[in-house]
């Protein structure tokens, strides 16, 4: 079993979540960004899953 290492997931935009954990000094974990695939918009409920993919 896996154990889940993040309790804080953002979706942000794409240069926001590269920087987050060193601008906002919240570093992975528990803290993890990340952005909506380049070209696309997913929506909420495709982000939220592509967030969860992606941590």
């Amino acid at each position: 079993m896996t154990e889940l290492c993040c309790q804080y997931l953002l979706s942000l935009p794409p240069r926001m979540a590269a920087e987050f954990g060193r601008l906002e000094q919240r570093p992975c974990p528990p803290w993890f960004a990340a952005c909506d695939l380049a070209g696309s918009r997913l929506g909420s409920g495709g982000g939220t899953a592509h967030l969860l993919v992606e941590a």
